[in-house]
């Protein structure tokens, strides 16, 4: 029951201070101070998504452009130690994957946070001697077993498709016509005389 009502407080202060962030910044950044007390207070850790939206020391609405500044740097690539095989990569550098490094400074109390974003998923790659078995199977199909598929030139596919768009079209205008009441008078039956 403290959870949630600790998980509820947490959340009506994090919207208010969303709220009130182009309004009164002076208010909203308040609220979040006093959010982050509370989180710290029940030993709640803040993510990094939370630490890229406010300030944890002012309590500030971190919006890049407006009131913070932020910058990400592409990643490093550095040694990290030596791979101990024997053959071709014996004494080559182990080299570790690090993701983009964001760093976003408050305007309002210069504090900057650095946040360490995850690096992209590797790419698996196919050894070729494994294409090369993959393909085998392939070749020795027969052309009978393989169906032939009709192909149609550009042009024909270009006029039936002009042909389907104009009979929309055409539909659109007539259901137009149809739905539109007309009027006993008109500007026309006035200018007779």
């Amino acid at each position: 029951m403290a959870t949630l009502n600790l998980q509820a407080r947490l959340s009506y202060l994090t919207d208010a201070a969303h709220l009130l962030a182009a309004s009164a910044p002076e208010t909203s950044s308040y609220l979040m101070d006093k959010r982050n007390s509370l989180t710290a207070k029940h030993g709640i850790a803040i993510s990094d998504v939370e630490k890229q939206h406010a300030c944890a020391a002012c309590g500030n609405i971190l919006i890049p452009g407006s009131s913070a500044l932020a910058e990400a740097e592409p990643p490093t690539l550095g040694p990290i130690g030596y791979v101990k095989r024997s053959g071709k990569s014996a004494g080559q550098p182990k080299v570790e994957r690090v993701g983009i490094t964001k760093t976003v400074s408050c305007d309002r109390c210069a504090r900057t946070t650095v946040v360490q974003l995850p690096p992209a998923p590797v790419v698996g790659h196919v050894k070729r001697h494994q294409r090369a078995k993959a393909a085998k199977p392939l070749d020795k199909v027969s052309a009978a077993e393989v169906p032939v598929a009709k192909t149609t030139s550009v042009n024909a596919v270009s006029k039936k498709r002009a042909k389907n768009r104009k009979a929309g079209l055409q539909a659109l205008l007539a259901d137009s016509k149809a739905a539109k009441p007309s009027s006993g008078l008109s500007l026309a039956s006035f200018m007779k005389k």
